[in-house]
């Protein structure tokens, strides 16, 4: 039987990006990464392909719940996508952190498109309005620069273990 460890680290690091999200970078209002969407990508890297589509949604419905107020389930969306993406495209990162930052961004685009098109869809363009190209632009740049840099610690907290990521 495989442990539950990584689903539930992954899942309280969710928890962590969220309070941190939810609370100081809604002050900063110059940087604006999605950490939780970025412990999403990372998770994936050290998840079964399964177990980080659970997180992708279980973690945007958090964000969905606690700090947006538009339709429920658009973030739980776009991070599912994210995580399966992610789960099937984690082979790209085997050659060190700058690819695990290079992917994370690009993931991260993604991501705020899928959000973007599914707004859209939904009637939330006035929440994303003048802020789309912003978001577009400010959160896969931030994203990539943090799993560069974080990618290594993560890995330890996920995995248990020292990793090469």
């Amino acid at each position: 039987m495989r442990s539950i460890r990584p689903l539930l680290v992954t899942l309280g690091l969710s928890l962590v990006a969220l309070v941190l999200q939810a609370t100081l970078f809604r002050r900063i209002r110059f940087v604006a990464p999605d950490l939780v969407m970025l412990v999403v990508i990372l998770g994936a890297l050290w998840l079964r392909p399964e177990l980080a589509v659970i997180v992708g949604f279980v973690a945007g419905l958090l964000v969905d719940l606690i700090v947006a107020g538009g339709v429920l389930g658009l973030r739980a969306l776009a991070y599912t996508v994210v995580a399966y993406v992610a789960s099937r495209t984690k082979n790209r990162t085997d050659i060190g952190p700058w690819a695990v930052g290079v992917w994370a961004a690009l993931l991260s685009i993604l991501g705020v498109v899928v959000f973007l098109v599914l707004g859209s869809l939904f009637g939330e363009a006035a929440e994303l309005g003048e802020n789309a190209v912003r978001r577009l632009i400010q959160v896969p740049l931030i994203n990539g620069i943090l799993a560069t840099l974080l990618s290594g610690w993560v890995g330890r907290l996920i995995a248990g273990r020292r990793v090469a990521a």
